[in-house]
Formats: C-alpha cells, structure tokens, sequence
C-alpha cells in the first residue's frame, strides 16, 4: 500500500512539471557560411567533401558555394566513396569533372591520397566538409 501511495504521489508530482516544448534549430557550419560569405569573396575555392555535406534546408555543400557572389568553385576534391557517396567501397576513382556543376572532381582515394600541388595551384582556399569519416 505505500509503495501505491508513493507511485501516486509521484505521478501526481511529476504531472505538475512543466515541460518545455521549444526546440531549438541545430545549425551546421555549412548553414552558416552565407553569413561569413565576405570571407570568401573574391577567393577560388575547392572544396573536400563527400555525399554527407548538406544544410539543414537540403542544399548541398557546392550549390552553397556556387550561390556565392564573387567566389568561384574551382575544383572538388572526394574520399573513397566520391562526392556524392556513389561510389563502390574500395573502389578506385579516376578524375572526371561533376555533370551538374562541371567542375573538376578529384579522387582522394584513387592514385593520390591528398591533393598534390597541380590539383591545387589555382586555388585560395580549401574548404574541408565531411561530417562522417568514421
């Protein structure tokens, strides 16, 4: 009979609790980069990613840059599975350009395991995007 007691003694407790129903927006660095757009103004960008690289609205990482005024994207640089995770695991990627953007995509995971400094000579700035290496 107590431990009934303390059980009703304690719903009703916990029943008078206010929750707070507010839920706070979570955003990404990539949701961010329109307000830090000046840091990239004038600079040729490439951009290492892979297919996780995605705002909280949907758009991926090189339509954000791409939107940017003054900023041109000049190469795109991806880990094993490509940038847009397309590709086989362990699978050998060859350079190609992208067909939506045509921009040139470099394999991070075929011949070379990093950029080398032909693939990187026209550009300002690297921007590294890959929420999930593990």
């Amino acid at each position: 009979m107590k431990k009934f007691l303390l059980l009703i003694f304690l719903v009703l407790m916990l029943s008078g609790c206010r929750m707070n129903r507010t839920s706070a927006k979570v955003a990404t660095g990539l949701d961010r980069v329109p307000e830090y757009a000046r840091w990239f103004k004038g600079k040729r960008v490439g951009i290492i990613t892979n297919h996780t690289a995605y705002t909280s609205d949907g758009r991926y990482i090189v339509d954000v840059f791409l939107n940017l005024p003054q900023v041109q994207v000049k190469a795109l640089f991806g880990p094993e599975h490509g940038i847009r995770g397309q590709m086989d695991a362990g699978k050998k990627i060859d350079a190609a350009n992208d067909r939506l953007a045509g921009i040139p995509i470099y394999s991070l995971y075929g011949k070379h395991r990093k950029p080398t400094p032909e693939m990187v000579k026209d550009i300002d700035a690297l921007v590294f995007d890959i929420q999930d290496i593990g």
